[in-house]
Order: C-alpha cells, then sequence, then structure tokens
C-alpha cells in the first residue's frame, strides 16, 4: 500500500510559510485539509486562496482549532475532536470530496462551517472550467496548472 502523505499549510502556524511548501506538515485536520482541496491545483479545485480562503480566514481558523480540542474517550485517552485520515481519487467528483470534510466535522454532531451559494457557484465555475481544459488533453497528456 503506498499512501500519499502530502504536507499542508497551517494559517495558524506562525512557522510556516504559504509560499514554501518545504515548511508544511502532514495535518489530520479536516479544515486544513479542506483549505488545501479548495486551494491546491495539482490535487484540488486549484481557487485562488487570496478570493476564496483569506476573506474567511478568521471563522477558518477558529474551525481548525475546534477540530484540534482534545476531547476525552471514554476509556480515559484523549484525541483531537475531529480527524481526517481518508482519502479520494483524483475523478471523485469534487462536491463529494467537499461532502467528506463536513461529513467529518459533522460525525460528533457539530455542524459544519458555511459555505454560502456563491462559493458553490465559484467553485462549480472552477469545477466546469478544469472539465473543458481537461477533456482537451490527449491520452497520455498532461495538465498543467497555474498557480
Amino acid at each position: 500500500m503506498v499512501a500519499d502523505l502530502a504536507p499542508i499549510f497551517d494559517p495558524r502556524s506562525g512557522s510556516q510559510s504559504r509560499a514554501d511548501p518545504t515548511t508544511w506538515t502532514v495535518s489530520q485536520n479536516p479544515v486544513l485539509q479542506l483549505i488545501h482541496y479548495l486551494t491546491d491545483a495539482d490535487r484540488g479545485l486549484g481557487l485562488d486562496y487570496d478570493d476564496f480562503i483569506a476573506p474567511n480566514l478568521v471563522a477558518l481558523k477558529a474551525q481548525a482549532d475546534i477540530c484540534d480540542e482534545q476531547v476525552t474517550l471514554a476509556d480515559g485517552r484523549t484525541e483531537n475532536r475531529y480527524r481526517s485520515s481518508g482519502y479520494y481519487y483524483m475523478t471523485t467528483d469534487p462536491a463529494d470530496v467537499i461532502e467528506l470534510f463536513h461529513t467529518t466535522c459533522a460525525a460528533r454532531g457539530d455542524e459544519p462551517f458555511a459555505v454560502t451559494p456563491e462559493d458553490i457557484v465559484a467553485i462549480r465555475a472552477v469545477i466546469d472550467d478544469l472539465t473543458v481544459r481537461w477533456a482537451k488533453v490527449p491520452v497520455g497528456g498532461r495538465l498543467t496548472l497555474a498557480v
């Protein structure tokens, strides 16, 4: 079995730089994973961080903190409130991938952070554009996305 444990940027960390992936770390935090999925051009949707994440960064960081809160289990051990260690295929519908992150946060009865109808429209527009561009790539070809 091969696992692609991609490091991701944590905007709460003073030791990480969004511009320098060598400073990133692997994280099971579903909010950070969702941010990465939404903005990563290679394995995600490639949305612009400054347009889609930065305006919501205070709320997203608060949600990430909730995910990292320690909860006590019945046997006395503790663990992070929410952890995500799933996977998706590059062919998985992006709405289904996003729902995986929401399901992770809703598993204990807490509401996931809100995604507005405008956010969905913007995400679908990017998906539609990528679909058109991908359809033009010949078999064995490559689609390069600029960040």
